[in-house]
């Protein structure tokens, strides 16, 4: 089976993530006999492509830059690309996408946020969410599946469109097994300053917590390779994510594989992804996310717990099987 992907324009943080471990989880697959993926410059990647005998990059330099180009790709340009290449099945990692050939969606953040846009900034970064939204809706209706990353996910998709999707979560990372030496006291934080993200509650928790603990960093990574990420969570003494909406919180996911504690927002999404592995504060609110940071920081064997709880929920997801139920999908529709 010949699988192609549409990748273009996931080139940094956790759209790239999620690309590389996919094109690597199902190259390994003995039903794939190759993959080819439309993607952005590779020489503005945030990590090294995938590099396997069956895996093919197609760079789309004008795409990438140019919106119009990238309007102009969705509609007809993957088409004639995968029609070229020979494809017998297409994956829109980008939830948006038209082909002849059958095609699988996977829905991620632009519509997730959907109903926060006014609180998006700059505007033009929430005009691009709203038109990816849009086109969102009109893939989903075309495509012969949808896949989603978590049930919270799956449950809004249908009320919104009505269109149901399969679970799975995809951009799982595996799980460190070398020891790492942690910062004594480092508060870490993983995303950008967007509004939804709700760093600014962090950072007020942070400050709050130094009341308690003056020699307590904070160490925010936005944008970076994966490795940066995962070495930040290696080194941090737990990870907080403030996010009011996200459509997986990979970096959720990869302090688990890290053995960081995570502390959470708690919002139906963060409990769709985390289950009972990390330590939940009160919507919004800085104090209640600086008694979480506190009580872990004074009681090691609360952190201990959640580091337990986190690699036994990352075993539970692996457990699953995504990527090969993901080939499953591909062959079933093929």
């Amino acid at each position: 089976m010949h699988v192609a992907i549409d990748g273009v324009g996931n080139h940094v943080g956790g759209g790239w993530s999620v690309l590389v471990r996919t094109v690597g989880e199902i190259a390994a697959d003995p039903r794939i006999e190759r993959v080819t993926v439309f993607c952005s410059p590779l020489d503005l990647v945030a990590s090294p492509a995938v590099r396997h005998p069956k895996v093919h990059w197609i760079e789309h330099p004008r795409e990438h830059r140019s919106p119009r180009a990238r309007m102009a790709w969705f509609s007809i340009g993957l088409d004639s690309e995968v029609e070229r290449v020979a494809a017998d099945v297409v994956v829109s990692l980008n939830a948006v996408g038209r082909t002849a050939r059958p095609r699988v969606c996977v829905v991620q953040q632009a519509f997730a946020v959907w109903g926060k846009l006014s609180r998006v900034r700059p505007r033009s970064f929430a005009a691009k969410l709203a038109v990816l939204r849009r086109e969102t809706a009109r893939s989903v209706e075309a495509a012969a599946a949808v896949v989603v990353q978590t049930s919270w996910m799956r449950r809004r998709l249908h009320d919104a469109l009505g269109r149901d999707a399969l679970v799975m979560p995809l951009g799982l990372p595996v799980a460190q097994e070398h020891a790492t030496i942690r910062s004594p006291r480092c508060v870490a934080v993983v995303g950008s300053d967007i509004p939804y993200k709700q760093r600014v509650v962090a950072t007020a928790a942070v400050e709050l917590a130094r009341q308690r603990f003056a020699d307590l960093d904070f160490a925010v990574v936005d944008d970076v390779a994966p490795a940066a990420v995962l070495e930040l969570l290696e080194q941090a003494t737990l990870l907080v994510v403030p996010s009011d909406v996200e459509s997986f919180g990979l970096p959720i996911v990869e302090a688990f594989a890290a053995q960081c504690p995570v502390v959470l927002t708690d919002r139906p999404w963060s409990r769709a992804v985390a289950d009972n592995a990390a330590s939940y504060f009160d919507h919004r609110s800085a104090p209640s996310a600086a008694r979480r940071i506190i009580e872990g920081l004074t009681e090691p064997s609360i952190l201990a717990d959640l580091q337990q709880r986190g690699t036994a929920r990352l075993e539970a997801l692996w457990a699953d099987e995504p990527y090969t139920r993901f080939v499953d999908l591909l062959q079933e529709i093929a």
